[in-house]
């Protein structure tokens, strides 16, 4: 129980990042993973064509 509130507020945290500004590490994480979604999607139908 501990735990997992203490990785929710980590996700709150922000960070700075150079050429982003301010984002929390839960919107960093979100970023990720869309653009590794996006490359499994390109590499999948790239695959497929």
């Amino acid at each position: 129980m501990n735990q997992a509130r203490t990785g929710t507020l980590f996700l709150f945290l922000s960070v700075h990042v150079p050429g982003l500004g301010v984002k929390t590490y839960g919107e960093l994480g979100l970023e990720m993973l869309r653009e590794e979604a996006a490359d499994i999607w390109c590499h999948w139908a790239g695959q497929a064509v």
